[in-house]
Protein backbone atom coordinates (compact mmCIF):
# COMPACT_ATOMS: atom_id res chain seq x y z
CA UNK A 1 0.00 0.00 0.00
CA UNK A 2 1.48 3.23 -0.51
CA UNK A 3 1.39 6.12 1.91
CA UNK A 4 2.53 9.91 1.38
CA UNK A 5 3.65 10.99 4.92
CA UNK A 6 3.66 14.95 5.15
CA UNK A 7 5.93 16.35 8.37
CA UNK A 8 8.11 18.88 8.91
CA UNK A 9 10.85 16.97 6.99
CA UNK A 10 11.65 18.72 3.71
CA UNK A 11 14.75 21.32 4.25
CA UNK A 12 14.40 21.13 7.46
CA UNK A 13 17.91 21.19 9.31
CA UNK A 14 16.27 20.54 12.31
CA UNK A 15 17.89 17.02 14.39
CA UNK A 16 14.66 15.95 15.87
CA UNK A 17 12.90 17.03 12.87
CA UNK A 18 14.65 15.31 10.83
CA UNK A 19 14.78 11.96 12.75
CA UNK A 20 11.43 12.01 13.91
CA UNK A 21 10.48 11.90 10.08
CA UNK A 22 13.50 9.06 9.47
CA UNK A 23 11.47 7.02 12.33
CA UNK A 24 7.95 6.94 10.79
CA UNK A 25 8.98 6.27 7.33
CA UNK A 26 10.82 3.30 8.69
CA UNK A 27 8.47 1.84 10.31
CA UNK A 28 5.95 1.95 7.72
CA UNK A 29 7.81 1.01 5.80
CA UNK A 30 9.15 -2.32 7.85
CA UNK A 31 5.41 -3.02 8.38
CA UNK A 32 5.13 -4.05 4.66
CA UNK A 33 4.12 -0.62 3.08
CA UNK A 34 5.72 1.78 0.77
CA UNK A 35 5.85 4.79 2.88
CA UNK A 36 7.70 7.72 1.45
CA UNK A 37 7.53 11.40 3.18
CA UNK A 38 6.39 14.24 0.69
CA UNK A 39 9.05 16.83 0.19
CA UNK A 40 7.71 20.53 0.54
CA UNK A 41 8.78 23.53 1.86
CA UNK A 42 6.17 25.01 3.72
CA UNK A 43 8.32 28.27 3.83
CA UNK A 44 9.44 27.84 -0.21
CA UNK A 45 13.02 28.79 0.78
CA UNK A 46 12.35 31.74 2.60
CA UNK A 47 13.18 33.18 6.04
CA UNK A 48 9.83 31.42 8.10
CA UNK A 49 9.65 34.95 9.96
CA UNK A 50 9.60 37.00 6.73
CA UNK A 51 7.39 34.27 4.71
CA UNK A 52 4.86 34.70 7.66
CA UNK A 53 4.79 38.37 7.30
CA UNK A 54 4.48 38.75 4.14
CA UNK A 55 1.81 36.05 3.77
CA UNK A 56 -0.24 38.00 6.71
CA UNK A 57 0.63 41.25 4.68
CA UNK A 58 -1.54 39.65 1.71
CA UNK A 59 -3.81 38.61 4.16
CA UNK A 60 -4.74 41.84 5.87
CA UNK A 61 -4.54 43.76 2.01
CA UNK A 62 -1.57 45.71 3.29
CA UNK A 63 -2.01 46.99 6.28
CA UNK A 64 0.91 49.77 7.89
CA UNK A 65 1.80 47.58 11.37
CA UNK A 66 2.40 44.74 9.47
CA UNK A 67 4.39 46.56 6.96
CA UNK A 68 6.18 48.14 9.43
CA UNK A 69 6.89 44.47 10.99
CA UNK A 70 8.17 42.86 7.79
CA UNK A 71 10.85 45.94 7.43
CA UNK A 72 11.72 45.74 10.88
CA UNK A 73 12.09 41.62 10.99
CA UNK A 74 13.89 41.92 7.58
CA UNK A 75 16.46 43.94 9.31
CA UNK A 76 16.81 41.52 12.09
CA UNK A 77 17.32 38.63 9.49
CA UNK A 78 20.00 40.49 7.95
CA UNK A 79 21.85 41.33 10.70
CA UNK A 80 21.91 37.83 12.25
CA UNK A 81 22.81 36.96 8.58
CA UNK A 82 25.76 39.10 8.21
CA UNK A 83 26.83 37.71 11.89
CA UNK A 84 26.51 34.27 10.64
CA UNK A 85 28.43 34.74 7.46
CA UNK A 86 31.77 33.46 9.38
CA UNK A 87 30.40 30.32 10.17
CA UNK A 88 28.65 30.01 6.82
CA UNK A 89 31.47 27.21 5.80
CA UNK A 90 30.95 24.93 8.65
CA UNK A 91 26.77 25.33 8.62
CA UNK A 92 26.76 24.76 4.56
CA UNK A 93 28.89 20.82 5.37
CA UNK A 94 26.13 20.87 8.27
CA UNK A 95 23.50 21.13 5.17
CA UNK A 96 25.43 18.96 2.99
CA UNK A 97 25.44 16.14 6.34
CA UNK A 98 21.37 16.75 6.47
CA UNK A 99 20.96 16.11 3.36
CA UNK A 100 23.02 12.82 2.97
CA UNK A 101 21.20 11.48 5.65
CA UNK A 102 18.03 11.99 4.51
CA UNK A 103 18.91 10.50 0.53
CA UNK A 104 20.17 7.75 2.39
CA UNK A 105 17.42 6.87 4.82
CA UNK A 106 14.69 8.75 3.92
CA UNK A 107 12.93 7.90 1.35
CA UNK A 108 10.82 10.75 -0.18
CA UNK A 109 9.15 12.00 -3.21
CA UNK A 110 10.71 15.32 -5.70
CA UNK A 111 9.60 18.45 -4.59
CA UNK A 112 6.65 20.07 -4.56
CA UNK A 113 5.97 23.76 -4.97
CA UNK A 114 2.94 25.60 -3.61
CA UNK A 115 1.26 25.37 -6.75
CA UNK A 116 1.91 21.56 -7.03
CA UNK A 117 1.58 20.27 -4.28
CA UNK A 118 -2.17 18.86 -5.31
CA UNK A 119 -0.42 16.80 -7.36
CA UNK A 120 0.69 14.77 -4.21
CA UNK A 121 -2.55 14.76 -3.04
CA UNK A 122 -3.69 12.26 -5.52
CA UNK A 123 -0.42 10.23 -5.89
CA UNK A 124 -0.95 7.46 -2.25
CA UNK A 125 -3.88 5.46 -1.66
CA UNK A 126 -3.16 6.78 2.57
CA UNK A 127 -1.76 10.14 4.08
CA UNK A 128 -0.21 10.39 7.42
CA UNK A 129 0.96 13.80 9.30
CA UNK A 130 3.07 14.08 11.24
CA UNK A 131 4.91 14.25 13.63
CA UNK A 132 6.51 16.75 15.31
CA UNK A 133 4.87 20.21 15.46
CA UNK A 134 2.16 19.72 12.15
CA UNK A 135 -0.46 21.55 14.35
CA UNK A 136 1.45 24.42 16.05
CA UNK A 137 -0.28 27.24 15.03
CA UNK A 138 2.61 29.32 13.52
CA UNK A 139 2.38 26.80 10.69
CA UNK A 140 -1.48 26.73 10.27
CA UNK A 141 -0.90 31.08 9.76
CA UNK A 142 1.36 30.19 6.81
CA UNK A 143 -0.87 27.17 5.63
CA UNK A 144 -3.44 24.09 6.33
CA UNK A 145 -1.24 21.72 4.42
CA UNK A 146 -0.41 20.07 7.63
CA UNK A 147 -4.15 19.70 7.50
CA UNK A 148 -4.01 17.76 4.50
CA UNK A 149 -6.51 19.83 2.96
CA UNK A 150 -4.77 19.24 -0.73
CA UNK A 151 -5.40 15.30 0.05
CA UNK A 152 -8.01 14.62 -2.69
CA UNK A 153 -11.28 13.74 -1.41
CA UNK A 154 -12.09 9.72 -0.37
CA UNK A 155 -8.25 8.50 0.42
CA UNK A 156 -7.81 7.97 4.04
CA UNK A 157 -6.47 10.51 6.14
CA UNK A 158 -4.50 9.94 9.37
CA UNK A 159 -2.59 12.19 11.89
CA UNK A 160 0.12 10.40 14.13
CA UNK A 161 1.43 12.54 17.19
CA UNK A 162 1.10 15.61 15.85
CA UNK A 163 1.72 18.34 18.30
CA UNK A 164 0.92 21.46 19.13
CA UNK A 165 2.82 22.74 21.56
CA UNK A 166 0.17 25.56 22.43
CA UNK A 167 -1.56 25.78 25.45
CA UNK A 168 -4.61 27.27 23.51
CA UNK A 169 -6.08 26.54 19.74
CA UNK A 170 -6.11 30.33 18.46
CA UNK A 171 -9.04 29.67 15.69
CA UNK A 172 -11.18 26.27 17.13
CA UNK A 173 -13.98 26.79 14.31
CA UNK A 174 -11.45 26.43 11.60
CA UNK A 175 -9.57 23.37 13.11
CA UNK A 176 -13.15 22.00 13.96
CA UNK A 177 -13.65 21.91 10.69
CA UNK A 178 -10.22 20.93 9.16
CA UNK A 179 -10.70 18.04 11.68
CA UNK A 180 -13.50 16.62 9.44
CA UNK A 181 -11.27 15.11 7.26
CA UNK A 182 -9.31 12.52 9.40
CA UNK A 183 -10.37 9.29 9.88
CA UNK A 184 -8.06 8.40 12.61
CA UNK A 185 -6.72 10.92 14.76
CA UNK A 186 -3.33 11.01 17.59
CA UNK A 187 -1.51 13.73 18.88
CA UNK A 188 1.43 13.71 20.14
CA UNK A 189 0.61 15.19 24.17
CA UNK A 190 -2.18 14.84 26.64
CA UNK A 191 -2.35 18.86 26.27
CA UNK A 192 -2.80 18.45 22.82
CA UNK A 193 -5.86 15.76 23.25
CA UNK A 194 -7.53 17.99 25.48
CA UNK A 195 -7.39 20.95 23.63
CA UNK A 196 -8.83 18.94 20.01
CA UNK A 197 -10.96 16.22 21.76
CA UNK A 198 -13.93 18.99 22.10
CA UNK A 199 -13.54 20.26 18.70
CA UNK A 200 -14.20 16.58 16.95
CA UNK A 201 -16.18 13.26 16.89
CA UNK A 202 -13.37 11.10 16.30
CA UNK A 203 -11.96 9.83 19.19
CA UNK A 204 -8.35 11.40 19.94
CA UNK A 205 -5.90 9.21 21.02
CA UNK A 206 -2.16 10.29 22.36
CA UNK A 207 0.66 7.69 21.10
CA UNK A 208 4.40 8.52 21.70
CA UNK A 209 6.71 10.36 19.25
CA UNK A 210 7.74 8.28 16.05
CA UNK A 211 11.53 8.13 17.20
CA UNK A 212 10.13 6.11 20.20
CA UNK A 213 8.80 3.64 17.99
CA UNK A 214 12.57 2.30 17.39
CA UNK A 215 14.81 0.98 19.89
CA UNK A 216 17.94 2.28 21.66
CA UNK A 217 19.83 -0.53 20.08
CA UNK A 218 18.33 0.25 16.33
CA UNK A 219 18.90 4.08 16.95
CA UNK A 220 23.02 3.04 17.78
CA UNK A 221 23.22 1.29 14.47
CA UNK A 222 22.37 4.17 12.63
CA UNK A 223 24.31 6.79 14.62
CA UNK A 224 27.94 7.40 13.74
CA UNK A 225 31.04 6.64 14.80
CA UNK A 226 31.98 8.21 17.86
CA UNK A 227 33.20 12.41 17.63
CA UNK A 228 34.70 12.74 20.97
CA UNK A 229 37.07 10.82 22.32
CA UNK A 230 37.20 11.89 26.02
CA UNK A 231 34.45 11.80 28.41
CA UNK A 232 32.14 14.78 27.86
CA UNK A 233 29.25 16.23 29.02
CA UNK A 234 27.09 17.57 25.72
CA UNK A 235 25.12 20.75 25.45
CA UNK A 236 22.46 21.19 22.96
CA UNK A 237 20.45 24.65 23.31
CA UNK A 238 18.06 25.35 20.85
CA UNK A 239 17.30 28.83 22.82
CA UNK A 240 19.47 31.56 23.30
CA UNK A 241 19.20 32.57 27.35
CA UNK A 242 22.85 32.85 27.94
CA UNK A 243 22.02 31.35 31.79
CA UNK A 244 21.71 28.08 30.00
CA UNK A 245 25.34 28.32 29.06
CA UNK A 246 26.60 29.78 32.68
CA UNK A 247 24.42 26.38 34.17
CA UNK A 248 26.75 24.33 32.19
CA UNK A 249 30.28 26.16 32.69
CA UNK A 250 28.48 25.40 36.81
CA UNK A 251 28.70 21.50 35.93
CA UNK A 252 31.44 21.52 33.96
CA UNK A 253 33.48 23.03 37.11
CA UNK A 254 31.31 20.50 39.75
CA UNK A 255 32.59 17.24 37.08
CA UNK A 256 35.25 18.71 35.78
CA UNK A 257 33.84 17.02 32.28
CA UNK A 258 34.56 19.73 28.88
CA UNK A 259 31.37 20.74 27.43
CA UNK A 260 30.55 19.66 23.58
CA UNK A 261 28.19 21.09 21.97
CA UNK A 262 25.90 22.04 18.59
CA UNK A 263 25.99 25.49 18.04
CA UNK A 264 24.08 27.70 16.81
CA UNK A 265 20.88 25.38 17.01
CA UNK A 266 18.49 27.04 14.28
CA UNK A 267 21.51 27.38 12.26
CA UNK A 268 22.18 30.93 12.68
CA UNK A 269 23.74 33.02 14.91
CA UNK A 270 23.51 33.32 18.19
CA UNK A 271 26.30 35.47 20.06
CA UNK A 272 25.63 33.16 23.44
CA UNK A 273 26.76 29.78 21.54
CA UNK A 274 30.07 31.95 20.29
CA UNK A 275 32.99 30.71 22.11
CA UNK A 276 30.59 28.76 24.76
CA UNK A 277 31.65 25.05 24.24
CA UNK A 278 35.37 23.36 24.78
CA UNK A 279 34.74 21.72 21.25
CA UNK A 280 32.34 22.73 18.83
CA UNK A 281 30.76 20.02 16.33
CA UNK A 282 29.46 22.94 14.29
CA UNK A 283 29.02 20.68 11.28
CA UNK A 284 27.15 17.72 12.80
CA UNK A 285 24.09 15.71 10.74
CA UNK A 286 21.84 14.17 12.27
CA UNK A 287 23.97 10.74 12.80
CA UNK A 288 26.92 12.79 14.39
CA UNK A 289 23.62 14.14 17.06
CA UNK A 290 22.78 10.64 17.95
CA UNK A 291 26.59 9.74 18.10
CA UNK A 292 26.99 12.52 21.01
CA UNK A 293 24.33 12.04 22.91
CA UNK A 294 24.57 8.21 22.88
CA UNK A 295 28.46 8.62 24.01
CA UNK A 296 28.46 11.35 26.25
CA UNK A 297 28.38 11.32 30.40
CA UNK A 298 25.81 13.77 30.29
CA UNK A 299 23.13 15.77 28.22
CA UNK A 300 22.16 19.08 29.06
CA UNK A 301 19.36 20.57 26.69
CA UNK A 302 16.31 22.44 26.03
CA UNK A 303 15.08 20.08 23.34
CA UNK A 304 12.18 17.74 23.14
CA UNK A 305 14.15 15.20 20.83
CA UNK A 306 16.92 15.50 22.98
CA UNK A 307 15.74 14.12 26.01
CA UNK A 308 14.18 11.54 24.26
CA UNK A 309 17.51 10.32 22.44
CA UNK A 310 18.75 10.49 26.31
CA UNK A 311 16.40 7.89 27.39
CA UNK A 312 16.56 5.66 24.73
CA UNK A 313 20.06 5.29 25.00
CA UNK A 314 20.15 5.51 28.30
CA UNK A 315 22.25 8.38 29.45
CA UNK A 316 21.91 11.04 32.33
CA UNK A 317 20.60 14.43 31.42
CA UNK A 318 19.45 17.90 32.36
CA UNK A 319 16.70 19.74 30.89
CA UNK A 320 15.72 23.43 31.35
CA UNK A 321 12.85 25.71 30.31
CA UNK A 322 13.50 27.32 26.84
CA UNK A 323 10.69 29.69 27.45
CA UNK A 324 8.65 31.37 30.39
CA UNK A 325 5.60 29.33 31.29
CA UNK A 326 3.99 32.49 30.63
CA UNK A 327 5.54 33.52 27.16
CA UNK A 328 3.53 33.51 24.31
CA UNK A 329 4.31 30.91 22.04
CA UNK A 330 6.02 28.45 25.03
CA UNK A 331 6.52 25.11 23.97
CA UNK A 332 6.95 24.02 27.56
CA UNK A 333 4.33 21.46 27.41
CA UNK A 334 5.73 19.21 25.58
CA UNK A 335 8.58 18.44 27.19
CA UNK A 336 6.80 18.65 30.76
CA UNK A 337 4.44 15.72 29.37
CA UNK A 338 7.23 13.97 27.78
CA UNK A 339 8.74 13.76 31.65
CA UNK A 340 5.50 13.39 33.43
CA UNK A 341 5.28 10.34 31.15
CA UNK A 342 8.14 8.52 32.48
CA UNK A 343 8.12 9.80 35.92
CA UNK A 344 11.76 11.55 35.25
CA UNK A 345 9.92 15.34 36.30
CA UNK A 346 13.21 15.69 38.64
CA UNK A 347 14.91 16.14 35.50
CA UNK A 348 13.85 19.55 34.65
CA UNK A 349 15.78 21.85 36.66
CA UNK A 350 16.29 25.85 36.64
CA UNK A 351 19.06 28.02 36.03
CA UNK A 352 20.20 28.30 39.56
CA UNK A 353 18.61 25.06 41.45
CA UNK A 354 20.40 22.21 40.56
CA UNK A 355 22.35 21.06 43.60
CA UNK A 356 25.42 18.82 43.90
CA UNK A 357 23.28 15.74 45.11
CA UNK A 358 20.90 16.16 42.40
CA UNK A 359 24.10 15.84 39.69
CA UNK A 360 25.26 12.81 41.60
CA UNK A 361 22.08 10.77 41.11
CA UNK A 362 21.78 8.47 38.88
CA UNK A 363 18.20 7.90 36.50
CA UNK A 364 16.54 4.97 37.53
CA UNK A 365 14.67 4.05 33.66
CA UNK A 366 13.27 1.21 34.67
CA UNK A 367 10.08 2.58 35.45
CA UNK A 368 10.37 4.59 32.11
CA UNK A 369 11.85 1.48 29.98
CA UNK A 370 8.26 -0.40 30.69
CA UNK A 371 6.00 2.57 30.54
CA UNK A 372 7.66 3.09 27.16
CA UNK A 373 7.14 -0.85 25.87
CA UNK A 374 3.23 -0.20 26.96
CA UNK A 375 3.27 2.92 24.80
CA UNK A 376 5.36 1.19 21.87
CA UNK A 377 2.34 -1.42 21.74
CA UNK A 378 -0.79 1.25 21.63
CA UNK A 379 1.11 3.03 19.65
CA UNK A 380 2.00 0.24 16.85
CA UNK A 381 -1.95 -0.79 17.39
CA UNK A 382 -2.97 2.44 16.70
CA UNK A 383 -1.13 2.70 13.29
CA UNK A 384 -2.62 -1.09 12.31
CA UNK A 385 -5.47 0.03 12.74
CA UNK A 386 -4.73 2.76 9.98
CA UNK A 387 -3.70 0.37 8.21
CA UNK A 388 -6.53 -2.03 8.08
CA UNK A 389 -8.88 0.46 7.39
Amino acid sequence: MSIGILTLFYKNYNYGGCLQAYALCKYLNDCGQDALQISYDIFQGQHPRLYKLKKQLKRDGGKAKTLARLAVNSVRVAKVRSKTRPYKEELDRRAKNFDDFSFKYIPHTPEFDESKLSDAGKMFDKYFVGSDQVWNPDYQRVSNCFFLDFVQDGRDCYSYAASVSRDKIEDPELVRTLLKKFKRISVREPSAMKLLQPLCDTKVETVIDPTMLISGESWSVTAAERQVSEPYIFCYFLGDNEKHRDFARRVKSLTGLRLVDIPFGQNSFKACDADFADISCTSAGPAEFLSLIKHSELVLTDSFHACVFSVLFGRKFFVLKRFSDSEKGSMNSRISDLLASFKLNDRLVGDDDLTEEQLKREIDFLYAYEHLENERAAAKEFISKCLAD
